[in-house]
């Protein structure tokens, strides 16, 4: 992802924000309400499908990028359907839809893509009444894409080239998708709210006001070491709660994209000590690398 999109992927995601934070304004008109929404699922599926471009390749490095990406993209959808079987007191729907990341990732190779396949065929047959509760369809395109892109890791490795060509061109529709749902939805529906939250419009129309970055990747790379011997972890990066990526051998992880700003990146290991590195500047346009060399946990 270039930085023009990586610049538009922050618009949008400060749209949502601006959303989130003024909760009461925007529900006062539900066809905005409901536009925020579905742009909150747009965003989940760019995040996807970038990850699905930038990470393919062969070997057990792209498998596990794979798999950590399955796995949490069936994690919100259980979750989002969760939560609604709890609003509507349905139990059975309840537990079927009731697991774990730890659970779903130590599911073995031919288990793992039919248990998210289930939770997918569950929150389709619900489509329409789980919108609410954040799963749009885009993020439901996005967990079957995931499903297929771990297949192709456990069964042809030579399919990943296309792949990667299939996830670039999933980019431009969903960045399409988005363009139009603000132009055509959200720009003028929020025009009703200029009575009730003047100040809420006003600052929704300089969000919108798109500055193009030129081309170079905002990225972010943390190198994880441990502080003993300097070797490589196998360790979560969390950029925030929930932009999280696991490192690979070389005890890297890279988010590319990641929105420009100010983030508290923490590094965790099994048996090691949490270590968190506070205001992490990221420049748009920029790449910023960080170390974080964990210590030893006391047994």
């Amino acid at each position: 992802m270039d930085a023009r999109k990586e610049a538009k992927l922050g618009l949008y995601n400060n749209i949502t924000t601006l959303c989130a934070n003024n909760a009461a304004t925007v529900a006062a008109i539900p066809a905005f309400a409901n536009s925020a929404t579905q742009l909150n699922g747009i965003i989940v599926a760019i995040r996807s499908a970038n990850q699905v471009q930038e990470n393919m390749g062969t070997g057990s490095t792209n498998k596990k990028m794979a798999k950590q990406n399955l796995v949490d993209l069936t994690c919100i959808v259980a979750g989002g359907v969760f939560a609604y079987a709890s609003s509507i007191g349905n139990g059975n729907l309840k537990a079927q839809t009731k697991i774990t990341p730890t659970a779903l990732a130590q599911s073995k190779d031919e288990v793992l893509p039919q248990r998210c396949t289930d939770i997918l065929a569950i929150a389709t047959a619900n489509q329409a009444a789980i919108i609410p509760f954040g799963i749009t369809p885009a993020i439901l395109t996005a967990l079957q894409s995931a499903i297929s892109d771990y297949n192709a890791t456990i069964t042809d490795p030579a399919i990943i080239k296309s792949k990667k060509k299939v996830a670039t061109q999933n980019l431009t529709a969903l960045f399409k998708q988005a363009e139009t749902l603000l132009k055509e939805q959200m720009d003028k529906t929020v025009l009703l709210l200029k009575s009730t939250d003047a100040g809420f419009v006003e600052q929704y129309k300089s969000l919108r006001d798109f500055v193009d970055p030129g081309t170079s990747a905002t990225q972010l790379k943390v190198t994880v070491l441990s502080a003993t011997n300097e070797t490589p972890l196998n360790a979560k990066v969390f950029a925030t709660d929930t932009i999280v990526l696991t490192t690979d051998a070389n005890g890297v992880a890279a988010f590319k994209p990641i929105t420009p700003g100010t983030y508290n990146v923490r590094a965790a290991a099994e048996g090691y000590a949490e270590q968190t590195k506070n205001n992490v500047q990221i420049k748009l346009g920029k790449r910023s690398q960080i170390l974080l060399k964990l210590v030893p946990s006391k047994q």
